[in-house]
C-alpha cells in the first residue's frame, strides 16, 4: 500500500503513523544469519517489493537492514507492481552476471515466481511469510505453467540450494 499517497488524501502524517508501528516489525526467522552468509560470500543481494521508497527505507533502517542489500526496487520507483516483472528486468541491468546465476526468492506465485520465470529465471518459493504457496497457487490460471524450481520452508534451506 502507498501509505504517502493515502496521508495526502486523508491529510494524516504518513512518517509520524509509521514511526509508531516500527517496534512492532519482526524479521522472518533466520533472516539475518542467511543474509550474513551470502554478504560474506559476496553475492550480491537485491530486494525488489511493492512497498514505496520513503516507507521502505525507514523500515529498513530501523531494522539496521540496509548493509545487507547491494539494490532495492520498489514498485514507485519503477511505476509497476512485481506481477509485471519490471523489478526483475531492473535488477538485470544492474548485474552482469547470466541468467543462471540468478536467482528470485519469494513468497508470493504471482508477484515472485510467474515474472521471474517468465524471463528466465530460476525459483525458490517461500512456504512462509505474508502470502503463502497454498493461498496463490490457484490464483493465477498459469500458475501451473511457472512452478518454482524448489520449495523452502525456512530461510535456512537456502543453504542446501545456493
Amino acid at each position: 500500500y502507498d501509505y504517502t499517497l493515502h496521508s495526502k488524501i486523508f491529510g494524516i502524517d504518513w512518517k509520524s503513523v509509521q514511526m509508531s508501528e516500527l517496534s512492532n516489525l519482526r524479521l522472518i526467522p533466520d533472516a539475518l544469519k542467511v543474509l550474513t552468509h551470502y554478504k560474506e560470500l559476496d553475492y550480491q543481494i537485491f530486494l525488489l517489493t511493492n512497498a514505496v521508497e520513503p516507507i521502505l527505507n525507514l523500515r529498513i533502517k530501523y531494522l539496521e537492514m540496509d548493509k545487507y542489500f547491494d539494490l532495492i526496487i520498489t514498485s514507485d520507483i519503477v511505476k509497476s507492481e512485481k506481477s509485471t516483472g519490471k523489478h526483475i528486468e531492473k535488477a538485470l541491468k544492474f548485474i552482469n552476471v547470466p541468467k543462471s546465476n540468478v536467482f528470485m526468492i519469494g513468497d508470493n506465485i504471482e508477484q515472485d515466481i510467474i515474472p521471474a520465470k517468465k524471463l528466465g529465471i530460476r525459483c525458490i518459493l517461500c512456504k512462509f511469510g505474508k502470502a503463502t504457496y497454498s493461498h496463490t497457487k490457484n490464483k493465477n490460471k498459469e500458475s501451473h505453467l511457472y512452478d518454482p524450481d524448489y520449495i523452502i520452508s525456512n530461510l535456512k534451506d537456502l543453504f542446501n540450494i545456493i
